[in-house]
């Protein structure tokens, strides 16, 4: 299995995180100046937590939408492309042939990489995937649980010819295991968040996460940026089926 994947499983090097730190700082500084106009410039002054909550409540509603993720770090850069669908994600990680799939806190994945039917990630000792490979409103819901969130109004931006109000959202350090299986002697330093809501009905189309922190006296910086699109492709029939599983344990139980 190649090295940028190894990263989420067991045998995760400190390494990986200190070769090509900045390179890949000015790959990401290209990419995201491309994509999104981070809205920390001419930002508004400071708007209460409650407008974001209430905005996050109604973009919650959507049930149904695509789901690409981008994660880049020193050393090493993942895409996961796929949906959201009536709470269950199923997507593929690009660059490897490996299928993702999760119902609420169950992750499985296939692939020639790890076995040609659906494994728990845990025995394909790739449980860090949970980690990126998530509901980004329950990720939303848990960081912006302290009520420490400083929250900025920024500019309308546009994503794919949709006008959209920005915020920048500045988050006192929560646990780092609720973001990356990073070693246990890292320190998080920062956590700063950016949303784009559609101004016409709420749509949440972007949310871009930088995340510092410190191991063993090297800064380390990761970049995770979760693009929502509306619309659903067809899932694949042979998904795990957790409620059968659910009912053949109750039954070895007894």
């Amino acid at each position: 299995m190649s090295q940028a994947l190894l990263i989420y499983g067991k045998q995760f090097k400190i390494v990986l995180y200190l070769l090509l730190f900045m390179l890949f700082a000015g790959i990401f500084a290209a990419f995201w100046l491309t994509n999104s106009d981070p809205p920390e410039e001419d930002v508004n002054p400071t708007i209460s937590l409650e407008i974001i909550q209430n905005k996050l409540s109604a973009a919650a509603e959507f049930n149904d939408y695509l789901l690409m993720i981008d994660e880049r770090g020193p050393g090493y850069m993942l895409r996961f492309n796929g949906q959201m669908r009536d709470g269950h994600l199923y997507g593929k990680l690009e660059s490897y042939e490996l299928e993702i799939y999760s119902d609420q806190e169950q992750v499985f994945v296939r692939g020639s990489e790890t076995s040609e039917e659906w494994m728990e990630v845990e025995k394909a000792e790739l449980d860090g995937l949970t980690f990126l490979v998530k509901n980004p409103f329950s990720l939303l819901s848990e960081l912006l649980s302290d009520k420490q969130v400083k929250v900025l109004g920024g500019p309308m931006r546009m994503v794919e010819d949709i006008a959209c109000q920005t915020y920048f959202l500045e988050i006192p350090p929560p646990e780092l295991r609720l973001l990356t299986n990073f070693e246990e002697d890292a320190i998080f330093e920062r956590l700063q968040l950016y949303l784009w809501f559609a101004e016409d009905n709420l749509f949440m189309h972007r949310m871009a996460l930088l995340f510092s922190f410190t191991v063993k006296e090297e800064k380390i910086q990761i970049y995770r940026i979760y693009n929502l699109r509306p619309g659903v492709k067809e899932m694949p029939q042979d998904l795990p089926n957790l409620a059968a599983e659910s009912r053949q344990t109750i039954s070895h139980s007894w």
